[in-house]
Formats: structure tokens, C-alpha cells, sequence
């Protein structure tokens, strides 16, 4: 059940991220309009999300006097992927990945 309630976490980071963009930028262009958005827009949205993660340790913390190791190592790695991706993505190894894939596309 725990590890159900970190993969929902990890989408909703999507919604949260278009809620958030509305109400900070509602005249922004719609994606798919313009050029891509720099991989740290979605740091705002993925803190906002987070707090989630925090609740639910929080709540098995104080219910079962321990946190689940789901959520230790669940957690972790969502959070690493979260704002892992803004540094990982300007590497020349993902760089080099994305020409493959593109290549692979065309």
C-alpha cells in the first residue's frame, strides 16, 4: 500500500506542475507552443508534492512509532529523480542518449 501511495505521489507532480504554472504564469504559452521549459520549472511543483511524501512519513511515524522502509527508500528515490533531472539533464551522456533516441524517431 505504501509503495501504491508513492507512485500516485510521483504523478501527480504533473498536475501540480500545470496548477502551479496557471496560477504563477496564467498568459504563459500552452506546452507544445513554444520552445521547451527549462528542466528546473519543475522544482517548484516537485517541493509542493514532497510535502505529501512528508505527510505520509509523518503519519506512519507517529502511528507506528517507526517509518516504513518503503517510504525510506521509495522516498529517496523519488525525491533523488525529482531534483536529480535539472543537473543529469545538461550531462553529455543524456545529451548523447537524446541524439540516439531522436535518431531513432527520424
Amino acid at each position: 500500500m505504501r509503495l501504491m501511495l508513492l507512485a500516485s505521489i510521483s504523478i501527480l507532480q504533473a498536475a501540480v506542475g500545470r496548477t502551479v504554472r496557471a496560477i504563477i504564469a496564467p498568459d504563459a504559452p500552452r506546452p507544445g507552443l513554444g520552445p521547451p521549459a527549462p528542466v528546473e520549472v519543475t522544482y517548484l511543483p516537485a517541493a509542493i508534492v514532497d510535502l505529501l511524501l512528508v505527510a505520509a512519513i509523518v503519519f506512519d511515524w507517529r502511528a507506528r512509532g517507526k517509518v516504513h522502509p518503503a517510504y525510506l527508500v521509495g522516498g529517496a528515490a523519488l525525491v533523488l529523480i525529482q531534483f536529480g533531472s535539472g543537473p543529469m539533464s545538461e550531462t553529455p551522456l543524456w545529451q548523447g542518449f537524446l541524439d540516439w533516441l531522436l535518431r531513432l524517431a527520424g
